[in-house]
């Protein structure tokens, strides 16, 4: 019996496990939500069972030997056969149909002795062995994972074990398979669908390798040709020589140094397809039709490069190539033809591996240059960690409670208010990086008086310690401020942010040229004697990291 015949015929006989059914029921409603419901659902979505009168399936209902016997009967196709090798079945209804099993081979006789016992309910080990015996041939497993293995009846342990390794049964929550136990209705259909699945591979064709060739199959070592494919039916693809999974449609251009054979392999349940093709190389020799027997090698390239390896978004890199010999060159992705030397500036807005390809009659060369690309660096100080923010005057701000602000400013009588910041900057910078731009942005939400003097950011001298920072212990810094911008009255049409350039500021922090991350922001060129500050987020004030202070880096590695 083909195992289609088998599959048709198991989708109509499982209609028995819904005696008393009606055609246009589909709708069950007692099977939400249990265990089996997929599988019942999948086989109600085949037509394969409808349910009851009243629109349940009753999965936790019985079947007996007679019922489940008829079901695989019909799924073998088998006619029902004279006789009686059980004294207890002549005169049953499904005489006929227990006979054609037992002259099949799907029912191990020597199981049941002189009586079947047709009316009675089946259990889950003989269902194991009328799905195993039913497809055919047997693996040899031997394995009963189940903490009652012992309880299986003898006769039965390679049936389970085969149902099992070929995952008909799984058993229950608990280890158990309770092999002696009644079968449901559910149980039934699910080890019966299972059953269906495994015929239903027994069935599938081998992979169809529709084409696979080279363009060309001859050439010149060097040079390179396209290997092309078409597959249909299969889970898995290979192509070896190191090309590993393909796709079921597609080309790959390969450059083999020497005669190579390329083997395809189509692969599914049902096995393996293969197809080969082989690329005949030749070494390069003068060409006959130039003039003179002038010898043209395969072209050769002297360098591919870039200026920069890594960088920000919003920062150009320049190609530059030599290429030596005739050939034609072409740089991608984006950028297609080019002479044979030169430069090219590219902007790439993300990671990008250019390739450079020369290529003759008599061959190809081939180089790459990848240019990493990151977006541009925001670092902020942490929210009161101790460690990415110090902040020495760091003072109440009397219209916020116990928040603070950075504070900067003058007072009468002379004393400068100092803020200071700290970030560390190098752990999130590459080594080698040229700084192009870097800002020191400062959101301003509020003024005391009304200010009219300079702010600049002033590097801060020796190590820093914010363990010993106070308002009376200030480190030293630099009297000479690296940038400064001018501080106003602010207008209520004005966004707050402050930006100062700190460019030169970070790339010595790359450089190892100062040795801490700190700023220190003082005022200077007051226009009043009259106290003017200005309050600015702190990242203590504030867990809105859109109002933190920020440094704003782009960069690149050369």
């Amino acid at each position: 019996m083909l195992p289609g015949k088998r599959l048709a015929m198991v989708m109509v006989c499982l209609f028995i496990l819904c005696a008393a059914a009606v055609a246009g029921a589909v709708e069950l409603s007692d099977i939400e939500g249990h265990w089996a419901e997929n599988d019942i659902r999948e086989l109600v979505g085949i037509g394969a069972i409808t349910g009851y009168l009243d629109g349940t399936y009753r999965p936790e209902g019985t079947i007996t030997r007679a019922e489940f016997s008829s079901v695989l009967r019909g799924a073998l196709g088998l006619e029902e056969a004279a006789g009686a090798t059980f004294a207890d079945i002549t005169g049953h209804w499904g005489q006929g149909r227990i006979e054609a099993l037992v002259q099949d081979g799907v029912i191990d006789t020597a199981l049941y002795g002189s009586n079947y016992e047709p009316d009675g309910h089946i259990t889950r080990e003989e269902i194991s062995m009328m799905t195993v015996r039913m497809l055919g041939e047997m693996t040899g497993a031997t394995e009963i994972p189940f903490i009652d293995a012992g309880t299986v009846g003898e006769g039965f342990q390679p049936y389970v074990a085969e149902a099992y390794a070929r995952q008909i049964i799984y058993g229950y929550p608990d280890h158990t398979f309770r092999p002696r136990g009644t079968a449901t209705r559910a149980e039934a259909a699910v080890m019966a669908i299972r059953a269906l699945r495994i015929l239903d591979v027994a069935e599938e064709e081998l992979p169809t390798i529709v084409s696979f060739s080279s363009d060309p199959d001859s050439l010149m070592i060097g040079a390179a040709a396209t290997l092309s494919w078409e597959i249909s039916g299969a889970a898995a693809i290979t192509i070896d020589q190191d090309i590993g999974p393909v796709t079921p449609q597609g080309t790959v251009e390969v450059s083999p140094e020497a005669t190579t054979t390329y083997t395809l392999t189509a692969t599914n349940n049902a096995g393996s397809s293969t197809a080969q093709v082989t690329i005949t190389v030749t070494p390069y020799t003068i060409i006959d039709l130039l003039p003179n027997g002038v010898f043209i090698p395969p072209p050769s390239i002297v360098h591919f490069s870039a200026d920069k390896s890594g960088m920000t978004e919003g920062i150009s890199a320049t190609l530059s190539w030599d290429v030596s010999g005739i050939a034609e060159v072409a740089i991608e992705p984006g950028i297609g033809e080019v002479s044979q030397s030169g430069t090219y500036v590219i902007s790439p807005t993300e990671t990008t591996t250019y390739t450079l390809t020369a290529s003759n009659v008599y061959g190809s060369a081939k180089e790459t240059v990848k240019i990493v690309v990151n977006p541009v660096l925001v670092i902020q100080p942490g929210l009161a960690d101790g460690k990415d923010s110090v902040v020495s005057s760091l003072i109440p701000y009397d219209n916020h409670g116990d928040s603070v602000a950075l504070r900067v400013g003058g007072s009468s009588e002379g004393v400068n208010i100092t803020s200071f910041l700290h970030f560390h900057a190098v752990d999130h910078l590459p080594a080698k990086a040229v700084i192009e731009k870097a800002s020191l942005n400062l959101l301003r939400f509020s003024d005391y008086k009304k200010p009219y003097f300079s702010l600049g950011v002033h590097t801060v001298k020796g190590s820093w310690n914010e363990n010993f920072i106070t308002w009376n212990n200030q480190p030293s810094i630099e009297s000479v401020p690296v940038s400064t911008i001018p501080i106003a009255p602010k207008s209520l049409d004005e966004s707050g942010w402050l930006s100062w350039d700190v460019t030169s500021l970070v790339q010595d922090w790359v450089n190892g040229n100062i040795a801490n991350y700190g700023v220190a922001l003082v005022a200077s060129d007051f226009e009043t004697k009259d106290v003017t500050v200005t309050y600015m987020r702190a990242s203590e004030y504030t867990d809105n990291p859109m109002m933190r202070p920020r440094l704003v880096i782009t960069y690149y590695v050369p």
